[in-house]
């Protein structure tokens, strides 16, 4: 009995022994099968990898548009997969989206926007991921403006692009504007450094108004920026241009910079006129074009005033001419029409700007001519869009000074061969204007201001006469002005009152007695001239006399309001009469200059200076210069 229970008990020993190794083997045979389960999902995934087709970056345009022609059946829907369409390689493709992106909740959101990435299946068409938006590509600049969408856009080797305006590019992009652009798409503007920047548009604070006396240059003027832009046509008869260059110059402060702010404001006002017609024309124009008879009676009423210019001819051809010599491209009218309501709806035009000539001095060889090149190329893409540019240059002299006189470089005779081939070279440029303004022509080169390239001249002089400076006066001391009430009364009204002080200051600046004269001046004849604190007279000291004069009444204002004071006059005689004295005192210690040709004409052209030897420089007095 005992035996058999050994007997069993080694049984089941060596039973329990069997399950435990073959418990071993089963897990085992488990792990091994995960193993080579894991391994064959992976080489799954390796064979899937290799046989899927590769993603390609595209460009996104938009949702398309649906071109389906077939009418909906009652009580059918309309299908709800959309297609859009994307840019690929200067292609545009037709594609599908995945359903899991929500296409029209990213784009509701913004996060899909024109000319951003989106990866594409590079053998079925469909949108699978959404990328970032392009911050890498070409660069180049706007040539043209096509419409709001669609601009040429100017590469390297005057290659030319048309493009489209990606969703990061400004609303408002003019011609001549940097870009960043990428396979037809404009991703953005590339802002404009210092090192870039030639051209600044000025805000127009100054009208002809606003300039007391210099009659003469105001009427030469005026009739240039107001009839001849207004009627090409007549200038096109002569086969005459606008002037190519104007010179203003003249002592400091007699108003060159306030006549240039005014000119910028008749040129906004004339060119504004001008394109409101030239839109009506176009509107014209299409309809004559539909044979519309109100359009017909409207173009026979317009060509009688330009029977003798036209002849007689159809309407369509009058309308086309017409159109011709105002630089109107008939054969696109409607890109004209779109150009021309863009222009009108600008409320800040550059039609005439401003450079500063300091800005084209530059140590490295070869960047002051850049600067020259680049300023023309921005004048020609304004001219390019408005049909008109002017540039104005304040003291030119700094860097076009007389070829050969420059000590130590000749980066000056460089800039001045440059601009001369830039202003009329071999490339037309006959709807350019440059202003010159300066008090010291006599030091730019002769080349510059020969006829051809500087066509008008202008010396705008000192107010000569006590009618001139009272002209003057009447600018910046006027009825807005708070007077004194007394001196109301006494003269009868404000109108009045201003006369009168007006007449006191000048009476004041033009008296000629030992206290105002500065200098005697030996003339050629050897006559004798005296001179006087009037014949340093400007616009900008006349200026200067009546801020003086209201300084002094806002002091004692002031005083009184502190208590400090019982006086509580406002603008009085008195106060011009000691802001003229204060100021002629300052004056006394200030350099006049010694330019014997501008001083010669302040005596007058008949009577000339006797230049001094530096052995009379050295002994000193009065007649100085």
């Amino acid at each position: 009995m005992a035996s058999l229970e050994d007997e069993l008990n080694k049984k089941e020993a060596e039973n329990a022994h069997l399950k435990e190794k073959l418990k071993e083997t089963v897990a085992k045979a488990q792990h091994n099968i995960t193993t080579l389960t894991e391994k064959n999902q992976l080489l799954r995934n390796k064979l899937e990898n290799l046989l899927t087709p590769p993603l390609i970056h595209a460009f996104f345009l938009g949702e398309a548009q649906d071109t389906s022609q077939n009418p909906l059946i009652e009580g059918e829907q309309k299908p709800e997969n959309k297609q859009y369409v994307i840019l690929h390689r200067g292609e545009r493709l037709l594609v599908n989206a995945n359903a899991e992106l929500q296409m029209d909740q990213l784009i509701q959101e913004q996060k899909l926007v024109v000319g951003q990435y989106v990866l594409v299946n590079a053998e079925t068409p469909n949108i699978l991921h959404i990328g970032e938006y392009p911050t890498q590509g070409s660069v180049g600049r706007i040539h043209e403006i096509l419409s709001e969408q669609e601009y040429i856009v100017e590469m390297h080797h005057d290659e030319k692009v048309v493009a489209i305006k990606g969703h990061h590019a400004p609303n408002q992009m003019r011609v001549g504007d940097e870009v960043l652009f990428n396979h037809g798409i404009i991703l953005s503007q590339i802002a404009r450094t210092e090192r870039k920047r030639t051209l600044e548009v000025l805000p127009v604070d100054k009208t002809f108004e606003n300039i007391g006396g210099l009659d003469s240059v105001k009427k030469a003027l005026l009739p240039l920026f107001q009839d001849r832009i207004a009627y090409p046509e007549i200038l096109a008869q002569y086969k005459r241009n606008m002037p190519k260059g104007i010179l203003l110059h003249g002592p400091p402060g007699c108003g060159k910079t306030t006549i240039a702010k005014a000119v910028i404001h008749e040129l906004n006002q004339s060119f504004d006129a001008l394109f409101k017609h030239n839109y009506e024309l176009v509107q014209l124009y299409k309809g004559v074009q539909e044979k519309n008879v109100q359009a017909l009676t409207q173009a026979r009423a317009l060509q009688k005033s330009y029977t003798d210019m036209f002849g007689p001819v159809q309407e369509l051809e009058f309308l086309q001419e017409l159109l011709r010599v105002r630089k109107i491209d008939y054969a696109h009218i409607q890109d004209e029409e779109k150009r021309l309501e863009r222009l009108l709806t600008q409320k800040q035009k550059a039609i005439c700007m401003y450079a500063n000539p300091g800005k084209a001095l530059n140590k490295w060889f070869g960047e002051s001519e850049r600067i020259v090149r680049e300023l023309f190329t921005e004048l020609r893409d304004s001219a390019r869009e408005y049909g008109f540019a002017a540039v104005i240059l304040d003291e030119p002299e700094s860097i076009l000074r007389t070829r050969g006189t420059s000590v130590g470089t000749q980066a000056y005779d460089s800039i001045v061969t440059e601009f001369c081939r830039e202003l009329d070279g071999m490339v037309p440029n006959s709807n350019i204007m440059v202003f010159f303004l300066t008090n010291r022509h006599d030091l730019i080169d002769p080349a510059i201001l020969r006829h051809g390239r500087i066509d008008l001249k202008f010396h705008v002089k000192r107010p000569e006469t006590p009618e001139e400076a009272k002209q003057i006066f009447s600018v910046y001391l006027n009825e807005k002005i708070p007077l004194d009430i007394h001196e109301i009364k006494k003269y009868g009204s404000k109108e009045k009152t201003c006369e009168a002080l007006i007449d006191l200051a000048v009476q004041e600046l033009f008296a000629e007695n030992k206290n105002t004269q500065i200098a005697e001046f030996v003339l050629e004849t050897g006559e004798r001239e005296p001179m006087y604190y009037k014949h340093l007279l400007s616009g900008a000291l006349i200026e200067s006399v009546v801020q003086r004069a209201e300084d002094y009444a806002i002091e004692r204002l002031i005083a009184h309001q502190k208590g400090k004071s019982s006086d509580a006059r406002y603008l009085c005689g008195e106060d011009l009469v000691r802001a003229a004295r204060s100021i002629y005192e300052e004056e006394k210690f200030v350099p006049k200059g010694t330019n014997q040709e501008e001083w010669g004409r302040t005596l007058g052209e008949s009577r000339k200076i006797v230049p001094r030897t530096q052995k009379q420089r050295e002994k000193g007095g009065r007649n100085y210069m």
